[in-house]
């Protein structure tokens, strides 16, 4: 039987790590034109297979130049076992959640964004390493007003996915998809804004009048500096200035999006 102090010990442990797990978070699924694909489990200790990459840690990358910047902590060479089907202009919803599925994602300040990169083949024997990507949608704050609530308020945070199209114009192709949240509430200081890359496996048919992928589209690590305006900023202060978003413009134009939009999470 283990002693009064060593179960008081691991109490103090547990309860201590809760806050830290709650206070992250992960892509807990994505849905495609109406069907729900399931993240996997962190590390990939469960039993599903997804088109979203694994991460192993729910935890920020906080370093601009980690490899984990690409797809999240530990995913930066790791692949899904499977792609989810696409069409130019699909819907997609973002549903994310804290390190407890159940509880909806901490964090209200701070920018979405999401990027694309084509894979050349198979996206499962695809590098993201190796990735050019382009950006095809950004949301800050509301109407991109120097004071608007964040997307991350009016959305993830209270339960909702977040919802975007792919562009009307991308060429037949597989994809990696890679969406990212931006956590502000401490960027004030150097090092300590908190990215949220995850990304998702996409083969898109159909027709479309776009022969061509862009090709000045830019690599994680590499497309943003620490003290990028957006990424070094305190966010608290009065401004009335809009939000500068770090990395490229949107290239490929996101049709249906906007920084107000999102549906309810059921799950």
């Amino acid at each position: 039987m283990k002693s009064f102090s060593a179960l008081a010990a691991l109490s103090i442990s547990t309860l201590s790590f809760l806050p830290s797990v709650l206070a992250h978070g992960r892509l807990r699924s994505v849905t495609i034109d109406g069907k729900v694909f399931e993240g996997p489990q962190i590390s990939n200790s469960g039993s599903i297979q997804s088109v979203i990459r694994t991460i192993n840690d729910v935890s920020p990358v906080l370093d601009v130049t980690s490899d984990n910047m690409s797809c999240g902590q530990g995913a930066a060479k790791l692949t899904a076992p499977l792609s989810a089907d696409a069409k130019p202009g699909s819907k997609i919803d973002f549903s994310w959640a804290s390190g407890e599925v159940t509880v909806p994602w901490p964090h209200n300040v701070g920018p979405m964004m999401t990027y694309i990169a084509e894979c050349g083949g198979d996206c499962a024997d695809f590098n993201s390493l190796d990735a050019k990507w382009v950006k095809i949608d950004e949301a800050g704050r509301k109407d991109n007003q120097p004071e608007g609530d964040w997307i991350q308020a009016t959305t993830i945070h209270v339960n909702k996915s977040y919802s975007m199209n792919l562009p009307s114009d991308l060429a037949a192709g597989n994809y990696l998809m890679r969406h990212e949240i931006i956590a502000l509430h401490n960027a004030q200081s150097e090092g300590l804004a908190e990215f949220y890359p995850s990304c998702v496996q996409l083969t898109v048919s159909g027709a479309s009048s776009k022969a061509a992928f862009p090709s000045d589209g830019v690599s994680f690590p590499g497309a943003y500096s620490a003290t990028d305006p957006g990424i070094l900023i305190n966010v608290f202060n009065p401004t009335t200035e809009a939000y500068q978003f770090p990395g490229p413009p949107v290239e490929l134009t996101s049709s249906g999006s906007s920084d107000d939009t999102g549906s309810d999470n059921t799950g």
